[in-house]
């Protein structure tokens, strides 16, 4: 009874071993991460963010603060700026500080 159920749900052969999905590994096979790479929801907001290297992070720099800014104010995350950490700390760290000087709004609805 439960290889029928497994193979309702389909099976992938990989190497020349069989292996059923069942329900918990359904959502990690191949076709199904190759999807949730080029999700289109996923990076809506930036398609690509990366800084250069001539750019440098700092408070002042507001039309480069604002790309990791959303619509609403909030820093967007690391994953949707494609960042690293040391840099997202940086950029979360000036965009702090520009809104406490009043360079970058609390509210980004203007921009």
């Amino acid at each position: 009874m439960a290889k029928s159920k497994d193979k309702e749900l389909g099976s992938k052969s990989t190497g020349g071993i069989l292996r059923y999905t069942t329900r918990k590994n359904h959502r990690n096979t191949p076709t199904r991460l190759e999807l949730k790479k080029y999700c289109s929801s996923c990076h809506k907001h930036t398609p690509s963010l990366s800084i250069r290297s001539d750019e440098t992070i700092d408070y002042k720099n507001i039309s480069l603060l604002c790309r990791f800014v959303s619509e609403q104010g909030k820093i967007l995350s690391r994953r949707m700026n494609r960042l690293t950490l040391k840099q997202h700390h940086l950029v979360a760290a000036a965009v702090k500080r520009a809104c406490i000087l009043a360079l970058l709004p609390f509210s980004n609805n203007e921009i």
